[in-house]
């Protein structure tokens, strides 16, 4: 007997997209992908160590919308945006009592990750 079957595999990749909201600018951006993780949260810890390391070089302040931090898929299918409109969400997280604090250990694992280490 030979059987074949279709089976789902389930993968999370981390994108940035840098676009610009100049109104006197052309509209352009580029996306580039940043790791392939079978994990969701190690996914979603990699991308914020990444956000947050922006962030940080950019020196904004808590809550500035500049950078837009990753949303768990969790949140973000239960936000009115979906899988593609987490910005309210990430707002609120940022400015909120919630707000997640990334210590120096989580920003180490991410950075081993994505090198392959």
């Amino acid at each position: 007997m030979i059987e074949y079957k279709l089976r789902p595999v389930t993968r999370y990749i981390v994108t940035r997209y840098e676009g610009s909201d100049n109104p006197n600018v052309a509209r352009a951006g580029a996306c580039t992908i940043h790791g392939e993780f079978d994990n969701e949260r190690i996914a979603y810890e990699v991308g914020y160590a990444l956000a947050k390391a922006d962030a940080d070089r950019l020196g904004l302040p808590p809550g500035d919308m500049t950078v837009i931090f990753p949303a768990s898929l969790a949140e973000a299918t239960h936000s009115p945006g979906g899988l593609l409109g987490n910005h309210a969400g990430q707002a609120d997280r940022l400015v909120g009592n919630s707000a997640r604090q990334l210590d120096q250990g989580q920003i180490a694992n991410a950075n081993a990750l994505l090198s392959g280490r």
